[in-house]
């Protein structure tokens, strides 16, 4: 059929440009309205409890098609004794159950209706002995439960001593680098115990504290939000974490392990934890204290006395580092974690924990500069210091529910910290013809405190109809940082004459925060499968950040004097207001969630010190998301997502001062700088087969900044000085923040892992590959770093026995570095580990440990090659009733070859450095575990607990 356009011409209503669009958006539209008739999908959902009517968590459940057998699909039950199968066909199916403990259970049903629940299903406790009992079948070792990723711990094998983090070691997709935590090439940022939270969101104190014996699977998704999961609505702000959920016999027990020990050099350790458990009711203690450089907190325990700068993406590869911590430290540490229910509407929930640690350190550094044009500069640093940290920590959630359609949260959180390093270093600067440009001795100590105290307050209400639900979520936080210091530094510098700068000052660094957050989020429904949401949000963030600095000068007066050139004092405010509106598409298979937000923000900065000046700019960001995942059958899992996003510069990048901590480089605030403006895309697939016990995970994900905040950097040529003034002397390095186009990253993740049956072992594949471009600005030019990173890793783990158990391992991280400014710069070089760990438990109460990393580094530009390799071994003796006492005799370094070596390049300046490490040492350790009685089946003391917490609720 033709039509007449509004020119008289016979054709298309519309040009062949927006027809084409047309059909593309109907197209959309036609698969959008056709997603709720492919949502009739048939469901089942049921319920595993004992006879004492107590869900059973970690059931293996098996769905097997009676037409075709060969069609199969895996569940584990959730915390509560639940499972859910969906997207079946209108067919006769056989229901298959396997618990420790517990008689096969078998069932045969149909689907009469497109969504089934079978009710509650009772296991029958084994009447046999746990020696009598004969598994049938095979445990589902890993399982894909929508968007949860469960392993059944029973399926992997490890020492009866061994904490949650040598079973964690084992999965399949999950591994641990330097203490960190990494899952799907995703570092885990909160470890749950049983749906709670464990001493904060510290990953580190969980799986060091709890024995794996206690483990009944573990559970690895993406949390989201409070409001997300109330309302459905992922709003993108996600935390990758790990749900431990212990097994039915540890819930109401008492259980633990204490160690203390002796060695040489002056070493000591000792510690433990002690845990008791008695169903909802939970109380944990841990302690330690060694000067063996073992600690049991993270990086979150340091924040609060450092920089306020916001984080900023590390050059591709990350260097080489051989060895995770500087220094020797003398660690002390308490906690105390606590749970509750106080009736039958109120969780409470709470941890306290208190670090002490001191840190000496001695370090060398050499850099070379690059310099515009072909001139090096090169610098050698010696420092000694010594740092004294202290740390209190406490968290608390209450959970109140007013009635069934309204809840209240209220999660506090404090943290008090003080820190006090001494340094000394002596540095100097020289051309390429060795000629020394200059030298400085300097000296500094400080006395730095802070708090952080953050307080929520959440709000939901869910309204009559299904779907529809209003929450509001308060929150506030309040800061203070206050650094005190003394400075003393002499410089010479050289050329025709020798110039000398000595430098005697005071300092007085003061930084207040006040935030505050409100965001209200309403959900409507429009049909079975719809949903509309709409949120708003302002935030406002108040900072006050005040630099005193007094010089002194002795030859002409004993008491200080102001230094206005390096003083000054800061007041910001950033303010955000956002309206968001989204819809938001469900099926059994599909989900999709696209929304559209438009935010205002201003940023006023006014200066008082030393000069008095005002700025208020006003920003417009339209910021769209899109979230897409599909599940077309029970072991894939597909996931698109679309995110933009907007980062305000820090107070301390804002303050126009001048910082003069290293004569040599010297740094200041830019007051003009403006948001960064993030676009961020990430596509993942997931495939975990339960059968095999196979799971297989890929992610691409892309970045794009625009108004990212660079360093630029000037190198001063001249001889000139004001007063005290460096800036001009010849070889010093200026570096401020400026605001820089083209930035964006573009990376991809792939781990595999799979069991070898003929060598009962779980083998662990993951490769990746980065792409960077990262813009500074060098004299005045725009440099373009452009980095490449490959990296290859295996490992193969035992599961043949808890009396034996290897572990081996090889990781490859293979960089190239290009510059459009600095090709001097330009660099190729690769990092190779090998690990391997073995624990075997010989007979007689004999127990045989050893270790070895060795680590080799390659730089192909300057043909340099390290190499080290770090062996531990021990030997032990297991006594006392059941094996709880052990004696144990251990060597740390045996080949007096530990040290830690770390090479840096930037597009500036290469830099290799070496600390100092403890090395060879020998211990005498007594350990005695506290196990839980055994008071008849397994079964007898499960107890209920909340469902997985990664999930949205069900409205």
């Amino acid at each position: 059929m033709k039509f007449r356009n509004r020119f008289g011409v016979v054709g298309l209503p519309f040009p062949v440009r927006e027809t084409r669009q047309l059909l593309f958006v109907a197209g959309i539209s036609a698969w959008l309205v056709s997603l709720p008739a492919r949502a009739q999908e048939n469901t089942i959902r049921g319920t595993f409890r004992d006879k004492n009517n107590i869900g059973l968590a970690g059931v293996s459940v098996v769905l097997v098609a009676q037409r075709d057998t060969t069609q199969k699909q895996y569940r584990l039950t959730d915390t509560t004794g639940g499972f859910h199968f969906e997207g079946l066909a209108a067919q006769s199916y056989l229901l298959r159950a396997t618990c420790l403990g517990f008689s096969r259970f078998i069932k045969a049903i149909s689907i009469p209706q497109p969504h089934q629940d079978i009710g509650i299903l009772v296991l029958q406790e084994q009447v046999n002995t746990l020696r009598a009992v004969t598994v049938v079948g095979k445990l589902a070792s890993v399982v894909q439960n929508s968007d949860t990723v469960q392993f059944n711990a029973a399926a992997y094998q490890v020492n009866p001593d061994a904490s949650t983090e040598d079973l964690v070691r084992k999965l399949p997709g999950i591994s641990l680098e330097n203490g960190t935590v990494k899952a799907q090439g995703q570092t885990v940022k909160q470890i749950l115990v049983d749906g709670k939270p464990f001493f904060g969101d510290d990953p580190a104190i969980a799986l060091r504290n709890l024995p794996a014996d206690a483990v009944a699977k573990v559970e690895l998704f993406d949390q989201w939000s409070e409001q997300s999961k109330f309302s459905g609505i992922n709003d993108g702000n996600t935390v990758k974490t790990i749900n431990i959920v212990t097994r039915a016999d540890r819930k109401k027990s008492v259980f633990g392990r204490g160690y203390a020990g002796a060695g040489t050099a002056g070493t000591y350790t000792a510690g433990g934890n002690l845990n008791f458990f008695s169903g909802k009711q939970r109380l944990s203690l841990i302690g330690l204290g060694n000067t063996i450089n073992e600690q049991n907190f993270s990086t979150q325990d340091l924040v609060g006395v450092g920089s306020g700068d916001a984080p900023k993406p590390p050059i591709p590869g990350g260097g080489f580092q051989v060895s995770p911590q500087t220094g020797i430290s003398q660690t002390h540490s308490i906690g105390v974690q606590f749970s509750d229910e106080w009736g039958r509407n109120m969780t409470v929930q709470g941890s306290y924990f208190f670090n002490h640690s001191t840190n000496r350190n001695q370090q060398s550094d050499y850099r070379q500069y690059f310099l515009p044009g072909s001139r090096n500069l090169y610098s050698r640093t010696q420092t000694e210091s010594k740092t004294r940290m202290d740390n209190h920590r406490m968290d608390i959630r209450v959970e109140y529910a007013l009635d069934d359609r309204n809840s209240l949260v209220f999660a506090p959180r404090l943290s008090v910290q003080s820190n006090q390093p001494d340094q000394t270093s002596h540095a100097q600067t020289l051309q390429a013809d060795s000629t020394l440009l200059n030298r400085t001795a300097s000296h500094y100590q400080d006395r730095n405190q802070g708090y952080s105290l953050a307080n929520k307050l959440l709000f939901r209400h869910r309204f009559g109809r299904p779907g529809r639900t209003l929450s509001l979520d308060l929150g506030a936080t309040l800061s203070n940082r206050q650094a005190r210091g003394e400075q003393a530094s002499q410089t010479d510098y050289f050329d025709d004459s020798t110039t000398s700068q000595t430098i005697q000052q005071h300092n007085l660094t003061t930084l207040s925060t006040r935030q505050f957050v409100v965001n209200a989020v309403y959900t409507e429904p429009l049909n079975a499968v719809s949903q509309l949401h709409l949120s708003g949000q302002q935030a406002t963030s108040y900072s006050v950040s005040v630099r005193d600095i007094r010089s002194l000068r002795p030859e002409t007066s004993p008491q200080d004097w102001p230094n206005v050139l390096l003083s000054n004092t800061l007041w910001s405010n950033y303010t955000t207001r956002r309206i968001r509106m989204g819809y938001h598409l469900h099926s059994a298979k599909t989900s999709l969630v696209v929304d559209l937000a438009y935010q205002h923000a201003t940023l006023f900065a006014e200066q008082t010190d030393p000069d008095q000046s005002k700025s208020r700019t006003s920003f417009v960001h339209f910021l769209p998301a899109a979230d897409f995942r599909y599940l077309p059958n029970a072991d894939t899992r597909i996931q698109l997502m679309y995110r933009t996003t907007t980062q305000a510069p820090s107070a301390t990048q804002l303050q126009n001062v001048i910082d003069t901590t290293n004569p040599l480089l010297i740094s200041t605030g830019n007051p003009a700088l403006k948001p960064v403006y993030n676009h961020t895309f990430t596509a993942n697939y997931t495939l975990t087969r339960s059968r095999q016990g196979s799971s297989v995970f890929i992610e691409l994900i892309g970045n794009l900044a625009r108004h990212y905040i660079g360093s630029a950097t000037v190198f001063s040529e001249g001889m000139s000085q004001s007063g005290s003034d460096s800036l001009g002397m010849q070889g010093v390095q200026r570096v401020r923040p400026v605001n820089l186009n083209g930035y964006h990253t573009v990376g991809s993740q792939l781990t595999y892992g799979l069991p070898l049956q003929f060598i009962k072992s779980n083998l662990n594949l993951n490769a990746g590959y980065a792409y960077s471009q990262i813009p500074s600005q060098i004299a005045g030019h725009v440099n373009f770093l452009h980095g490449f990173t490959f990296t290859q890793g295996t490992s193969l783990s035992s599961n043949i026995s808890p009396k034996i158990d290897f572990y081996v391992a090889y990781l490859l991280n293979y960089n190239q570095i290009r510059n459009t400014l600095q090709t001097r710069s330009n660099s190729r070089f690769v990092s190779q580990t090998v690990s391997a760990r073995l624990s075997w438990w010989m007979g007689a109460g004999f127990v045989c440990q050893s270790d070895m990393t060795s680590q080799t580094y390659r730089s192909f530009s300057s043909q340099q090659t390290q190499h080290l390799a770090v062996w531990n071994a021990a030997l032990g003796k297991k006594f006392l009733k059941d094996r709880r006492g052990e004696l144990k005799v251990s060597v740390f370094d045996l080949l007096r070859q530990n040290a830690r070596i770390s090479q840096v390049l930037t597009d500036t300046y290469f830099q290799t450095s070496q600390s100092k490490l403890l090395q060879r040492y020998f211990l005498l350790t007594f350990t005695y575990t506290i196990r839980p009685l055994k008071k008849g089946n397994l079964s007898e003391q499960n107890l209920n607990s909340q469902a997985i917490p990664g999930r949205p609720e069900k409205p």
